[in-house]
């Protein structure tokens, strides 16, 4: 019977053997418990939840028929639960099996380090069923509510900014913040090449901010159809090629020039200051992280993992000031203040990444393996959240999360549970005037591989599309479709480029140049990176029908 006692959910390791010495042995080999001796790879994606000795009399022992029937013997069939096409997956075990075991259509499985990632990614996901970690309310920025009213007299800029530090210095990143620990912002595994934690902040569920407004400002603003510290987010797509071209050292350093010469524009330089001085702390608290596990791995004799998180820490603590030397400094910098703005609230696309990291690829060539595994370990970072059990999640939306007052409910049907907004768009023209360059390069690959062969939720990628893209593209774009995941998503530039000029208050007010350098936002607009804010507006179909069949007339 297939529904007996027996049948439970979960893993279960056993081993069976007629003297309890080999049991010793073979738990000694896994755990790495003899000198010299390291732990067996299986360790890597498992951990042990509890485990006994039990004795199984013979069935002569008991005086019972021993089992000849092979039928007798009940297995899960979800080995033969697969598509036909190759690339797509239905179930986890499936996926790690066939990888590891060699049998992927596509035949460049992601590297050892990244299976045995995905799979801690997989059970992450599974712990949603059972361990449910809500996002308690953060302390507001005054603390009392004399403060509170006496803040009033701090412009808003200041105050956000000053929230931005705290919470990326100490609430979110601190390696004691007992906030950051409990709600797991500081997951750290020694063969991760990038480190950072996105907190599982979605449209659907909302998020947490350290508040700054008062109770009166806050009522203020929403009677006004006004929004309030956990207001919209996704529709636009910071400039990261600024971050990366600069560094954050040189960020400030202009900034504060800009301040001494624009005294109109104090408040909201100061605050962009604050903000990435919040970046520079939480840089230096993931190195402090990192130098943790880089420890722990020299006190279980891991060298391989004890080097990686050494030089993890290393790159963090000269991403504080420098620009980025190499390719794995692009991509870190990139991912860290990609956590650092959803973190704060502001759930942000990436933008164009292959045109931003192309640069440092072309210049510091590395083994194309290595280029694409760092690419892998991106997507199992923005991706290792999953809400799998949305009957037990909190909903942190409040008046003023939604663009529309009031207009966003509880989702418990799950809609927009899981969308992140975290897109990365790649392809397309190169952002110039004058004749149209496509700008695919050999990041672009690696972008369309990772889409392909790692199953994460997020990121989503885009791919733009034009009359010069390259066939190895375009096929690339189609297996990765195939695998599933409903990516990349495809968009034609040639419409798009002159749609986007077209749309100019004015002639020449969108250029050309900058029309060819759109990205995919949240929700899939096409918008400038760092130049394009957004608005909504109610449209009305029935009033466009009637003008349509009046000449304009209603």
């Amino acid at each position: 019977v297939d529904h007996h006692a027996g049948r439970e959910e979960g893993n279960m390791f056993v081993a069976l053997c007629n003297e309890q010495q080999r049991f010793e042995d073979i738990l000694q080999n896994l755990l790495g418990m003899r000198k010299d001796d390291p732990a067996d790879q299986l360790m890597q994606i498992v951990s042990g939840v509890g485990g006994s000795y039990w004795y199984v009399p013979a069935a002569r022992e008991l005086g019972v028929l021993p089992v000849k029937a092979s039928d007798a013997v009940y297995e899960h069939p979800h080995w033969k639960v697969n598509s036909p096409n190759g690339y797509l997956f239905y179930n986890f075990q499936d996926y790690l099996h066939a990888m590891g075991e060699g049998r992927y259509k596509g035949g460049d499985a992601p590297s050892p380090r990244l299976l045995s990632l995905i799979a801690r990614t997989f059970n992450h996901w599974r712990d949603g069923w059972v361990h449910n970690h809500h996002f308690p309310r953060l302390p507001h920025l005054a603390g009392s509510e004399v403060k509170k009213k006496e803040m009033e007299a701090i412009p808003i800029p200041t105050r956000k900014a000053k929230a931005n530090f705290e919470t990326l210095t100490d609430l979110f990143s601190a390696p004691d913040s007992k906030i950051a620990q409990e709600m797991g912002l500081l997951r750290n595994y020694p063969k991760e090449l990038l480190v950072g934690v996105v907190p599982d902040f979605t449209y659907g569920r909302g998020k947490e901010v350290m508040p700054y407004l008062s109770k009166d400002e806050e009522l203020s603003f929403w009677l006004k159809k006004q929004l309030n510290e956990f207001s919209s987010m996704g529709h636009i797509i910071p400039d990261l090629n600024h971050v990366v071209r600069n560094g954050l050292g040189d960020m400030i350093t202009d900034l504060e020039k800009r301040l001494d010469r624009d005294g109109s524009h104090t408040t909201f330089y100061d605050s962009v200051i604050t903000s990435l001085k919040g970046v520079q702390g939480y840089l230096r608290n993931w190195a402090t992280l990192a130098d943790k596990s880089a420890a722990r791995a020299r006190e279980h004799k891991e060298a391989d993992d004890a080097d990686n998180m050494a030089d993890v820490s290393d790159r963090l603590r000269r991403l504080v000031d420098e620009p980025p030397r190499s390719f794995q400094d692009a991509v870190q910098l990139i991912y860290s203040f990609h956590c650092c703005l959803h973190l704060v609230g502001e759930l942000t696309s990436l933008g164009r990444l292959d045109q931003m990291l192309w640069p440092f690829l072309e210049k510091h060539p590395i083994p194309t393996d290595r280029a694409q595994e760092i690419i892998d370990c991106l997507f199992v970072k923005i991706g290792e959240n999953a809400l799998i059990d949305r009957t037990s999640i909190r909903d942190y939306v409040t008046c003023g999360t939604g663009s529309i007052n009031g207009g966003w409910g509880n989702y418990s049907q799950g809609g927009g549970l899981n969308q992140w907004g975290q897109q990365i768009t790649v392809g397309g023209y190169k952002a110039a005037d004058g004749e149209p360059q496509d700008g695919c390069n050999p990041v672009t690959m690696l972008f369309l591989r990772s889409a392909r062969r790692i199953p994460v939720n997020a990121p989503s990628v885009n791919l733009r599309l034009n009359k010069y893209t390259p066939a190895d593209i375009i096929e690339e774009a189609a297996k990765a479709l195939l695998s599933g995941g409903a990516q990349p998503c495809l968009f034609n530039d040639d419409k798009i480029c002159k749609g986007l000029v077209d749309s100019g208050v004015r002639k020449d007010h969108v250029k050309i140049g900058w029309a060819r350098d759109y990205a995919a936002d949240g929700c899939f607009e096409p918008l400038v990176a760092g130049a394009t804010e957004f608005a909504f507006n109610n449209v009305m179909p029935l009033l466009a029908l009637e003008q349509t069949l009046n000449e304009g007339a209603t």
